[in-house]
């Protein structure tokens, strides 16, 4: 029997606007664009993709097929941010608040986090 063998795995993140999510992430969380493909007819983007370190996170504008949770009254996905020192990190989450579909709730919940002196772990 054939085995299959995962090379990577990545979030792919549905948004309504994903050049402003984009833009959000660079700014808040440092983020580097390194694709983007847009669908010429509509100048939505159809695939994008920024690194955050060594981590890939795919972006891309909602469609018929891919609903934004915007569209969906909001998402059960939780995205958790770790840093090795996360005081020195607050001010970039400071940055203009992202476009309306992206949760609010991240700026605020990493903001808390960096802000707590000792790191804590929970058990599932």
């Amino acid at each position: 029997m054939d085995t299959m063998t995962i090379r990577s795995m990545y979030p792919r993140l549905v948004v309504s606007d994903a050049a402003g999510a984009i833009e959000f992430y660079t700014a808040a969380f440092g983020a580097k664009e390194v694709e983007r493909h847009t669908d010429p007819a509509t100048g939505k983007i159809v695939h994008a993709a920024v690194t955050l370190g060594d981590i890939l996170i795919a972006v891309k504008d909602e469609d018929g097929g891919d609903p934004a949770p915007s569209s969906l009254g909001g998402s059960p996905v939780i995205m958790a941010l770790e840093v090795a020192t996360p005081t020195p990190s607050v001010p970039r989450w400071s940055a203009p608040a992202p476009p309306s579909s992206t949760p609010s709730v991240t700026r605020t919940t990493a903001s808390a986090v960096a802000a707590s002196p000792t790191p804590t772990a929970t058990s599932g």
